[in-house]
């Protein structure tokens, strides 16, 4: 439940900072934007770890490190098109790139500026609210249907007669069956 707490919590933290807060470039500004995101970061940080602790709970030993090598190139490499995206969306919110923010305080320039970080705030807007809610909704399914504890449960069986690790006892003290990890639920024998 933390993960989905964690993923739902981005959502308003994320309206917050890109769309409550001024934008204007104050001290004051910086300081609650600051407190914001460190706000947000506090209460977003419990994903990969608890990430981590689902994958090492449902995936063999044998077979975590190729799980977790495919599950960060999935993330990442749909990740790397987040920046495009995200440029895409901010121009077709009407940013305007040859008329950017010279810097001279101008009424002009103000209006352009303050269009631009609308638009480019939009945009990332956009681009987090559905992933994170598919994230969040994901878990809720997962987690709260039972999901994770039976797939848990099928891979590790509370080990009996073992005595070593030979034996097919791990660290843990679980035996991992392996006929069985992917197949119907099992109890342990």
């Amino acid at each position: 439940s933390r993960l989905f707490w964690s993923c739902s919590a981005g959502i308003p933290f994320a309206v917050i900072v890109l769309h409550v807060l001024p934008h204007t470039p104050t001290a004051s500004t910086a300081v609650m934007h600051g407190v914001a995101l460190f706000s947000w970061t506090v209460v977003c940080s419990w994903c990969g770890a608890i990430n981590a602790t689902i994958f090492s709970n449902i995936v063999p030993q044998e077979l975590r490190s190729s799980i977790f090598a495919f599950d960060r190139a999935l993330e990442l490499g749909l990740s790397a098109f987040t920046p495009l995206l995200v440029g895409v969306l901010t121009e077709s919110f009407g940013y305007d790139i040859n008329n950017v923010d010279t810097g001279d305080g101008s009424s002009d320039s103000a209006d352009t500026l303050a269009g631009n970080t609308s638009s480019l705030a939009n945009a990332m807007l956009l681009v987090i609210v559905p992933t994170w809610s598919i994230t969040a909704l994901t878990f809720v399914f997962l987690l709260f249907k039972g999901y994770y504890v039976i797939d848990r449960d099928r891979v590790f069986v509370p080990s009996k007669g073992f005595n070593s690790a030979a034996d097919g006892e791990g660290a843990d003290g679980y035996l991992l069956d392996q006929m069985t990890a992917t197949s119907t639920f099992v109890s342990g024998k």
